[in-house]
């Protein structure tokens, strides 16, 4: 994989490169990453002072994922500013008035995908139903729970994964968009072994990476076609959000069976996304 500079004289129309070789970049936006969760782990400590009640923890938990993407968000304007040499907003962290549309249409593919997996299992008899306990639940704890959820869908992962593995890696590697995909797709799907998902063994920890790889091939290929980050952080965070939806369903989706089959439905959404798509360097522009 060759280096995107392109001239040894750097101009106001034609800045430097980024330094390092691709493996190195892609070495510091890992070591970033996990940086930024660990400081934002440290850092969240004394708000555990908020107490073990259910808002205590609530707030406490919203802290702890509003901290992370921060940490991260600071983490890759410095690995732009000062390994590739290009402003933050390369990596499509920009808010324009077609943000909200794009960041809906990831939310919209990840709910068809999951929920409608959920109901159509449900009704062909594949997945079980299971009893939710709605007399034991308050308002309060139920607000909270979606709460917590959402914060985790966005703020702990949707956006600070998205920014790092489809923002800053795709536009690293922005000369060379099949390469940009293909590397994005497979780093994000293989750091999901270390996930606990519920595998119970070796062979479905690996079954289990269909699905976090197939979202984050979809999630790539929005951003090549769409040219945003946002319909990405759509799909990402809109995963959660499926889950959340399923779980007030009661239909047991985790499993084999649902990591492939939504998986699989990622991987389809994607390729048709790039049907007719023009293989032109990586750009964040929307």
């Amino acid at each position: 994989m060759s280096s995107e500079v392109t001239s040894p004289i750097p101009t106001a129309d034609r800045p430097a490169g980024p330094r390092f070789h691709p493996a190195v970049r892609l070495l510091l936006m890992l070591l970033m990453f996990l940086a930024a969760y660990a400081l934002a782990l440290l850092v969240s400590v004394p708000f555990r002072l908020l107490g073990d009640s259910e808002i205590g923890g609530t707030a406490q938990n919203v802290v702890g994922c509003l901290l992370v993407l921060a940490f991260v968000v600071i983490g890759a304007g410095l690995l732009m500013r000062f390994v590739d040499r290009r402003p933050l907003r390369e990596t499509g962290w920009l808010w324009t008035r077609s943000s909200l549309g794009l960041l809906g249409i990831g939310l919209g593919i990840s709910v068809v995908i999951g929920v409608g997996f959920a109901l159509v299992g449900r009704g062909l008899g594949v997945l079980e139903a299971v009893e939710i306990p709605w007399a034991e639940l308050t308002t309060t704890a139920i607000v909270l729970a979606i709460i917590a959820k959402l914060a985790q869908a966005f703020a702990l992962q949707g956006i600070p994964e998205e920014l790092v593995f489809r923002g800053y890696l795709m536009q690293t590697l922005r000369e060379h968009p099949k390469v940009a995909l293909l590397v994005s797709t497979l780093f994000f799907g293989v750091i999901h072994l270390v996930s606990a998902g519920g595998q119970q063994n070796l062979t479905e920890r690996f079954l289990y990476l269909i699905w976090p790889t197939g979202f984050g091939f979809c999630a790539a290929a929005l951003v090549l076609r769409l040219r945003s980050l946002w319909p990405a952080v759509g799909i990402h965070a809109g995963s959660h959000v499926a889950n959340l939806i399923i779980q007030f369903t009661g239909i047991a989706v985790e499993g084999p069976i649902g990591w492939v089959t939504v998986g699989l439905l990622y991987f389809l959404a994607g390729g048709l996304a790039l049907i007719g798509h023009q293989w032109r360097p990586v750009s964040l522009e929307r």
